[in-house]
């Protein structure tokens, strides 16, 4: 048989410890995805190039254009 003893203490804490963790992580990808698309709209006023060549200058992978596309 195991002894087993239940904190609720703890284990509240730790769910808002990972909860936490996860909406910073969402934050910053949010974060970078902004930035990223700012920066696309930026070069396409500032050069006339076009989304795919304003995306290909900053080095985003072709797998994401269609998601940057969407947004502009």
């Amino acid at each position: 048989m195991f002894g087993f003893e239940w904190n609720e203490q703890e284990a509240r804490e730790a769910l808002l410890k990972a909860g936490e963790a996860r909406g910073e992580a969402r934050g910053e990808a949010r974060g970078k995805f902004a930035g990223k698309l700012e920066a696309i709209k930026s070069l396409m006023k500032s050069t006339n190039w076009s989304a795919e060549a304003a995306m290909k200058a900053l080095g985003i992978a072709p797998s994401e254009y269609q998601k940057y596309l969407m947004m502009l």
